[in-house]
């Protein structure tokens, strides 16, 4: 809200396109707060489960990126499964939502977590739920931002198996 909120964005898309730039955001997924508000709103039916019925978590994240990251290192952070239908559901509408804004691309961050998901609301196999699962989510999401933006692309900060066109 602070830049404007979809308006801004909106805005600021149509200009970088009537300067010929492209209008490409970088995200992060995973690790999220468990104390964030997307997560208590949205993400929080989405961890991933150990085969002990345990949340999968970590202390702080990736090497950061700016210093509030590195004081923050010592939050636990937990895993989201990128390939659960709901979060597939939620991803897909908010990629629509920005492509609709005239964001031409997208670079994820943590879009892979490297594990096995034993939650019992994924509907798939722990072994195939984060990488059938997540590519799902990653082709629904790149087809539907492409009926707003043809050439709309998703990049990932890993490589994986049909990730890259």
């Amino acid at each position: 809200p602070a830049l404007g909120g979809w308006e801004g964005l909106q805005k600021a898309a149509a200009e970088c396109h009537r300067l010929g730039v492209r209008l490409l955001l970088q995200v992060r997924i995973n690790p999220v707060s468990l104390r964030s508000d997307i997560f208590r709103r949205q993400l929080h039916g989405f961890l991933c489960i150990d085969r002990w019925g345990i949340p999968q978590t970590v202390m702080g994240w990736a090497r950061p990126r700016c210093t509030a990251e590195a004081l923050a290192g010592g939050e636990r952070r937990g895993y989201v499964n990128t390939g659960h239908a709901g979060f597939r559901k939620w991803f897909v509408k908010a990629i629509e939502k920005l492509a609709a804004a005239g964001v031409s691309g997208l670079h994820v961050q943590g879009f892979f977590p490297n594990l096995l998901d034993f939650n019992p609301t994924v509907g798939m196999t722990p072994d195939r739920s984060l990488w059938e699962g997540s590519l799902r989510t990653l082709e629904e999401a790149l087809a539907a931002a492409r009926r707003h933006t043809t050439d709309f692309r998703i990049a990932v900060d890993e490589r994986r198996d049909r990730t890259a066109e």
